[in-house]
């Protein structure tokens, strides 16, 4: 066989080939997926000149050279689109004034490549003078062809023109990569001007090379993906796969500051959509904060979210480097730190809870010692206010006499009842508040919670009813601070649900060996969605400052550590059911 329908052979296996390797580094990316085409075109027009130097006479030569123009025709318009989707997707926003102009000169030339392809199709004016040479056959570009060229080299230097004003920003990895890749590129419309175009206009008999240069164009790119590892071009999909595992933001960020590549982490926690964030500059999304950095290592910064509302957030960067160690750009990891700062806050409020349950114990020891003086002093009163009201009445007093003496004797019973009332709150709020050691002792389920009902009377208006239901319980072995803890949460939860006029039921019973206390209210209820995060830590409902959102959780750790269960059962307007089941105590 010659040496041209050789090389023809060989390329169209080689742009096959590439075609195929090009597309495997990221058969998703709608680059690769052009580059993929172009070369599979190039095969294509390979093949057809392959056919056409095989013929025998000019008729067959002139089907076959049809066929391969489907090949080279829609190459010139593809260009321009591999062009566009390179650059917004690598330097979107050096792209981004050039975008619109870009999208026109595509779109304008696959316009043109359409008619070019019907009129080559239904022509025979766009070759003329097909002569028989030992390589094949030679022909004179027509008016027609001289035409088309012209059109594609002006879009191929409006695209060259945009890749050069976008030269700012790239990476150092993309400005050793990117002269190759263009090269690859730009190289077969040289030739095709050269062998196809002028030499054969100036009655130059050379063989056609535009086919061949295309194979030539894809062993270049192929060799840069190989070398670099990574390209404007192709990159590979492999990193990208990884990125949409991670929980955590992150963002890949070109040397301009605008994004390249983010995950959908980011898209979450920015609340932007992706098409927003690529090419967004990372400036506009984070402010500093200080320039505080963390214990870590990493920034702190704030988010600006698409809601408007500022995200504290943790930011650690690393350069991004291929396979000869060229800056490609900047790999940034956004670390949400809102949980961090509600567990810190809610730290700080527990401390100054606890400060205050130290507080309050030591005031009820301290008011406990004139609490009993008084007491005793009043009891001693009562006793020689009886000795004199005996004596009195053997006296006969008068009547405004004996009216005073039993106000006073009903002043001095009112007053140990108000003293014994005062007494009883303080050592409740004193055993409520009181740490201890932790032990485990039995108690009656019944009075942890009417010493609970006493604590939370201050909160009881008067449209809330209270329905208490006692079964007769064996006691159950607890820490009794930390069970009338979960009785308390699970009060003040019932009384906010109601919301000052409604009906919280109280009941014991046995199921089983295991003791269940229900705390039921006709309140507003609860959505599945919330029912389902209720004892999480610091989900709540309420308000910002009306609650931490770790009640229910305290709760659920303090039943679930005590052996026992928490249920609940809840349906909006319906109300809501608590049920806590705890094992009683073996005393025999």
């Amino acid at each position: 066989m010659p040496w041209y329908p050789t090389l023809l052979m060989a390329a169209t296996l080689v742009s096959a080939a590439s075609a195929g390797f090009l597309y495997a580094q990221a058969p998703h990316r709608r680059t690769s997926q052009l580059l993929a085409a172009i070369l599979v075109l190039g095969a294509w027009w390979s093949g057809g000149e392959l056919g056409g130097s095989l013929s025998s006479n000019p008729e067959d030569a002139l089907r076959w050279m049809r066929l391969a123009a489907l090949g080279w025709l829609p190459i010139g318009a593809l260009i321009p689109h591999l062009a566009f989707h390179a650059l917004d997707q690598s330097q979107p926003s050096t792209f981004r004034p050039y975008r619109k102009l870009q999208a026109f000169n595509a779109w304008f030339q696959t316009a043109w490549s359409a008619v070019m392809a019907g009129v080559v199709l239904g022509s025979d004016g766009w070759v003329v003078g097909l002569t028989a040479r030992s390589w094949g056959w030679s022909g004179s570009p027509g008016q027609i062809l001289e035409i088309n060229y012209s059109v594609v080299t002006v879009g191929v230097i409006v695209t060259s023109f945009i890749v050069f004003r976008c030269r700012n920003g790239r990476s150092s990895a993309d400005s050793l990569q990117i002269p190759w890749i263009w090269l690859g590129i730009l190289l077969p419309t040289a030739v095709v001007f050269l062998t196809d175009i002028l030499l054969p206009g100036l009655s130059v008999d050379v063989p056609r090379m535009g086919a061949a240069s295309i194979a030539l164009g894809g062993m270049i790119v192929s060799w840069t993906v190989i070398h670099y590892g990574m390209s404007m071009i192709s990159p590979h999909d492999f990193g990208n796969e990884i990125l949409e595992t991670l929980d955590e933001s992150v963002a890949v960020v070109s040397r301009d500051g605008s994004i390249v590549r983010a995950n959908r982490g980011l898209v979450r926690l920015s609340g932007y959509p992706l098409a927003d964030l690529t090419g967004m500059r990372m400036e506009s999304l984070l402010e500093s904060e200080s320039g505080a950095a963390s214990r870590s290592g990493d920034m702190r910064r704030m988010l600006r979210h698409a809601r408007g509302e500022r995200i504290p957030v943790a930011v650690s960067a690393a350069v991004l480097r291929e396979r000869q160690d060229n800056e490609v750009g900047v790999v940034m990891v956004l670390r949400d730190l809102r949980e961090l700062e509600d567990l810190r806050r809610s730290s700080m409020v527990n401390a100054r809870l606890a400060a205050v349950g130290e507080l309050a114990a030591g005031l009820a020891h301290e008011i406990n010692n004139p609490m009993a003086f008084v007491g005793a002093n009043l009891r001693m009163l009562q006793g020689h206010w009886a000795k004199v009201t005996a004596t009195g009445a053997d006296a006969k007093l008068d009547d405004d006499n004996a009216v005073l003496v039993e106000e006073g004797r009903e002043i001095i019973v009112e007053s140990l009842e108000g003293i014994e009332r005062a007494t009883d709150i303080v050592r409740r709020m004193k055993n409520f508040t009181h740490v201890g050691s932790g032990e485990r002792e039995p108690a009656y389920i019944a009075d942890l919670i009417q010493d609970c009902l006493k604590l939370v009377g201050p909160q009881l208006g008067p449209g809330i009813r209270i329905a208490l239901d006692f079964g007769d319980l064996p006691p159950i072995v607890c820490c009794a601070p930390e069970i009338e803890q979960v009785f308390l949460n699970l009060l003040v939860n019932a009384i906010h649900a109601v919301d000052g006029e409604g009906l919280i039921e109280i009941s014991t019973r046995m199921d089983g060996s295991l003791a269940v206390a229900s705390v039921r209210d006709d309140g507003r209820g609860m959505r599945p969605d919330v029912l389902d995060r209720i004892f999480d830590p610091f989900f709540t409902t309420k308000s910002v400052g009306e609650g931490t959102g770790l009640g229910l959780g305290i709760a659920h750790q303090v039943v679930t550590q005590h052996g026992g269960v928490i249920t609940v059962q809840s349906k909006p307007g319906e109300g809501s059911t608590f049920k806590v089941h705890l094992p009683v105590s073996d005393l025999d």
